[in-house]
């Protein structure tokens, strides 16, 4: 098995009628980058809805090296919040796919 950091994205209301959204890794041992999105994509489903959140269906994986301890699996190791009016798509587009990324599609 490999090790995979994934990050994730998660909208939330906010008092003023805006969204907060959260960015995190979270670590994963698993066979592939696929493998490593749907065990990230199930916890991030649970996160969402345990916070009355929204889950964003963006999922970007990293292949790491070195040593990776049992205990870490789906541990969270960054977090970001950010205020925006955005919406989800506008959201994204804005702060992840602005086109000159390098990452492939896993489908």
């Amino acid at each position: 098995m490999n090790h995979y950091g994934v990050r994730s994205l998660t909208r939330f209301e906010s008092d003023n009628g805006s969204y907060v959204y959260e960015e995190r890794v979270t670590l994963w041992r698993a066979e592939s980058h696929r493998d490593a999105i749907a065990k990230c994509e199930s916890a991030s489903r649970e996160y969402a809805d345990e916070l009355h959140g929204t889950d964003c269906d963006l999922y970007q994986s990293y292949e790491m090296t070195g040593p990776f301890p049992k205990r870490m699996q789906g541990a969270e190791v960054f977090s970001l919040m950010r205020d925006s009016p955005l919406g989800i798509d506008d959201y994204v587009h804005a702060f992840f796919d602005q086109g000159d990324e390098h990452q492939a599609t896993v489908v």
